[in-house]
């Protein structure tokens, strides 16, 4: 078995208010908590292969950025997996206000280029449960929150990578900390490896 610690204020951040009244406030007692599957999986596959890495590259540990990058994946993780059992009130948004929440997700995300965010900071900025924020990302996307968050992070990678002193540089400055999983959605995203955008404008061998 493994585990991991939560810094406390970490974990309430992660949370958008009304989840903070909801889900963290019975966290302070010990007790199981109901997940789906699916949710629960994701969790414990993020968390293996957490480990995974840092067994295989331990000085990523002392990588700053990298365990910033790692940190704010489990946490946010976590909350979803703490806040799973909530009822999904999605359905009673009205339509035209669904549209709204994912404009202004969209302008905030946008207006802060180089500030990755999280879900829980979209679900404060916005005002509603990370439940509902996904409904109305589903509903009008037809894509996660996390998913749009995903491809902003690539994004602001491949700029960056064309200006880091390394890949790795650019893809923890953006959140992502499996370099493996980052390499193959970078990929599928642009049709190239991310260490050949880095040659084609440093024009020379990885550093």
């Amino acid at each position: 078995m493994a585990g991991i610690v939560v810094d406390i204020e970490d974990l309430a951040a992660a949370f958008s208010d009304d989840e903070q009244l909801a889900v963290f406030s019975t966290l302070n007692q010990p007790h199981l908590r109901r997940a789906r599957l699916s949710v629960a999986e994701g969790l414990r596959q993020l968390i293996v292969s957490a480990f995974e890495v840092l067994r295989e590259n331990p000085q990523l540990a002392d990588d700053e950025d990298y365990v910033r990058a790692l940190k704010s994946t489990l946490i946010s993780n976590l909350a979803q997996v703490l806040s799973d059992d909530q009822p999904n009130t999605g359905p009673s948004i009205p339509p035209a206000k669904r549209w709204m929440i994912v404009a202004t997700v969209r302008d905030l995300v946008m207006d802060h280029p180089d500030m990755p965010l999280t879900i829980g900071d979209l679900c404060r900025a916005v005002g509603i449960s990370r439940r509902n924020l996904q409904y109305c990302f589903q509903d009008v996307l037809g894509i996660s929150p996390a998913a749009f968050l995903r491809i902003v992070r690539l994004n602001g990678a491949r700029r960056a990578i064309k200006t880091s002193k390394s890949v790795t540089d650019a893809a923890t400055m953006w959140g992502f900390w499996h370099f493996g999983r980052f390499a193959r959605d970078y990929k599928v995203m642009f049709g190239e490896l991310p260490s050949e955008t880095y040659r084609r404008h440093h024009g020379g061998a990885m550093i």
